[in-house]
């Protein structure tokens, strides 16, 4: 009754997201490894990110430029379906949902050193499509360390009347650390990205912490 109460819980979570006004979601907390077949993670993450006009929607907004903060709460829900293939799901307040994959290219669960590649795709607007490239190192099984290059491609036709294209091209990095135990760990993240795109260029930094639990399918 217990485990039907939360998947309940976790699926009105993303209908809701599905109906809310949606910003970029910049948020990290990867590494290269993946959980391994029949192992999973669910992670909670409050994100603090530095806003600009590429982000709102009116035409008033558009007319004056300034820097602007906005605040979001993510669920995230990862299986290893391979050893070394994740499918997962990012659910957010004000930033959507997100579906993705990651395939491990270099390492393994008890590895030192890990790389993993992915793709996600964004179930809101018009379409965004990521392509991070996941580094990580391991000094201890309860101690991670990232880095992750992202290129996000965002088509929104809201923005084509005031920049002068509905394209935009996000190009940055996360990077952060776990800590933790065998099944709990906390994490922290910091993203720097530039966006380009028809008229204008911004840049937009965010910072958040986070809380995974890892579990066993079996």
């Amino acid at each position: 009754m217990l485990l039907k109460t939360f998947y309940a819980l976790i699926f009105c979570w993303c209908i809701t997201c599905l109906f809310l006004r949606c910003y970029m979601n910049l948020s990290g907390f990867e590494t290269g490894k993946t959980m391994g077949k029949g192992y999973g993670e669910l992670r909670t993450s409050y994100n603090w990110v530095s806003d600009s006009p590429i982000f709102w929607g009116s035409d008033e907004e558009f007319s004056n430029y300034e820097i602007r903060d906005y605040k979001t709460w993510d669920i995230r829900l990862k299986y290893g379906v391979h050893e070394k293939i994740d499918v997962g799901m990012k659910a957010g307040l004000l930033s959507g949902i997100t579906v993705d994959t990651k395939v491990q290219l270099l390492g393994d669960f008890e590895s030192p050193f890990a790389i993993a590649a992915g793709f996600g795709a964004g179930l809101r607007e018009n379409g965004v499509l990521e392509f991070p490239l996941y580094f990580s190192a391991h000094p201890s099984e309860y101690l991670s360390f990232y880095v992750t290059p992202r290129y996000i491609r965002q088509k929104r036709d809201l923005y084509k009347r005031a920049y002068g294209t509905d394209l935009f091209h996000f190009k940055g990095y996360n990077m952060g650390a776990f800590y933790g135990w065998e099944d709990i760990q906390i994490g922290i993240d910091y993203g720097r990205y530039w966006v380009s795109g028809g008229k204008r260029k911004v840049n937009t930094s965010t910072i958040g912490i986070s809380v995974k639990y890892l579990f066993s399918g079996d």
